[in-house]
């Protein structure tokens, strides 16, 4: 359910299968920029993720159009970033990253349109093969139950955190006003709604000298309250 270790995973495991120069999750927020959250690259090559450096990857196209035609379910197979017909500050964009070919495949978490897995040839240009292709798009057909799944997880885990949180606050409201009623010098009993009782404090036991074991679950109206007052009250 750790969504780091899912992602490590994955672009570890697609990068070693497809024997490519990069494999990386990118994750959209939500005014459509975004960033590198976890890849697997190899050796020489730059790093998109755990640099110290400022990141470098906006596609603006992506942030104008949100998320253009990758959010029709739409994968991009590019063999040559020089021969695909992409715009030049595109080519710029790639190559500050040193991608000379990719395949990208958008993730989806239900509805939403949570971020992209891709992989990268860096050396030279790839013929990318239809199994290559299928075999990403299943990745990422997992990866987004994946995603679902560890989302709903964390859901859960803050709400029983807040429930724990609210339960110790009402235990701790409860311990005072026990504390308030067990030193009161009053006498207090309490009712359920049959009226026997369920509690009594300590001055109630010192004034009547009643033990709890005398008191607890009696009917206190047919019990201790004089036989003339009992139906009105």
């Amino acid at each position: 359910m750790d969504l780091n270790a899912i992602l490590n995973t994955a672009v570890t495991e697609a990068r070693q299968t497809l024997q490519v120069d990069r494999a990386a999750v990118y994750r959209f927020n939500p005014d459509w920029n975004g960033d590198f959250v976890m890849e697997s690259v190899g050796k020489n090559w730059v790093k998109q993720v755990g640099c110290d450096r400022p990141k470098f990857w906006e596609d603006t196209y992506l942030q104008d159009t949100q998320g253009g035609r990758l959010r029709n379910n739409e994968t991009f197979v590019i063999y040559d970033i020089y021969n695909a017909g992409l715009q030049p500050c595109h080519i710029e964009l790639l190559e500050q990253f040193q991608a000379r070919a990719y395949i990208i495949v958008p993730i989806f978490s239900g509805e939403n349109f949570w971020g992209l897995l891709a992989i990268y040839q860096n050396a030279t240009l790839r013929n990318w093969e239809s199994w290559e292709v299928e075999l990403l798009e299943q990745i990422a057909s997992q990866l987004a139950i994946a995603i679902q799944q560890s989302e709903l997880y964390g859901q859960l885990q803050i709400e029983l955190q807040e429930r724990s949180h609210e339960a110790a606050t009402i235990r701790e409201a409860e311990r005072r006003w026990r504390s308030l009623l067990d030193n009161v010098q009053l006498i207090v009993v309490g009712l359920d709604r049959s009226g026997n009782v369920n509690y009594v404090n300590h001055f109630f036991l010192k004034v009547t000298e009643y033990t709890n074991s005398e008191v607890w679950g009696k009917n206190w109206f047919k019990n201790f309250l004089p036989r003339s007052t009992q139906q009105s009250l």
